[in-house]
């Protein structure tokens, strides 16, 4: 199986995708071809996760809030829903597997802040909401931000990274632990250092890459990893790139 075409692929029907609803209706309205973007994704992923996992949009309440909106909702279907239409969804914190941000394009790194913020806090309201549930990692949820486009290059990596932690604050319950900007430039955090091959914990680093044409699928596999982790670490080359990406790292940062 070659997972790397596999991947160059799933980056061309992204991008084929992305733009179908603006180029019938042209700028007129710009709500209706954000909210394409956003089932664009959701599609791609729902082909790959478990029968057990399901992907809405919507709101993770608690008894004195909501949470702010999220464009991709991530929720275990054994858990009830407080309230289910559609793609419309609204679950308690302990449903949550993963909240995802979709943007159409990020211009640089300020835009990236602004653009992340609600992503984190989003994070922070799930996560510290059941705080013994989540004590033995950092993140134990999925917290990613999707962006088709962007005006970002290679040296402004360790700049992103800076921003992510700022975002963080050094509360693992607000790191952002995916990104995406465009075909090629992916972002992950790593609780365990990725180049050991003995397993510990206490890691807690951003890593940066460039990875051709391979951010998209590296996104949404490990969407799959982060909700059926014993499958993938058993089935590693059929889900990622055999030569891997640390040979593609720009830059790291800690927590």
């Amino acid at each position: 199986m070659n997972v790397a075409a596999y991947f160059e692929t799933l980056a061309s029907e992204l991008d084929s995708l992305k733009d179908r609803v603006r180029q019938l209706i042209s700028d007129h309205h710009w709500l209706s071809d954000g909210e394409w973007k956003e089932t664009v994704l959701r599609s791609v992923l729902r082909r790959h996760l478990p029968a057990s996992i399901k992907i809405g949009r919507g709101f993770v309440i608690k008894p004195d809030s909501p949470s702010k909106q999220i464009d991709v909702l991530i929720y275990d279907s054994s858990m009830p829903t407080l309230f289910l239409d559609g793609d419309i969804v609204m679950v308690t914190p302990d449903a949550v597997r993963g909240i995802i941000e979709i943007k159409t394009k990020i211009y640089n790194v300020s835009d990236f802040t602004a653009k992340a913020q609600t992503l984190a806090d989003n994070a922070d309201f799930i996560l510290s909401a059941y705080p013994s549930q989540f004590r033995d990692l950092p993140q134990k949820i999925f917290v990613g931000i999707f962006s088709y486009e962007t005006d970002l290059k290679q040296h402004d990596h360790q700049e992103l990274l800076s921003a992510l932690q700022t975002l963080a604050q050094h509360n693992p319950h607000k790191v952002i632990n995916h990104a995406a900007f465009g075909q090629s430039q992916f972002i992950r955090f790593w609780e365990t250092d990725p180049s050991s091959e003995l397993p510990s914990t206490g890691y807690n680093q951003w890593h940066s890459y460039y990875l051709k044409n391979k951010a998209a699928g590296y996104f949404v596999n490990n969407v799959v990893d982060s909700v059926a982790s014993n499958s993938v670490s058993l089935n590693p080359t059929v889900w990622f790139p055999i030569e891997g990406k640390e040979n593609k790292l720009v830059a790291q940062a800690a927590l």
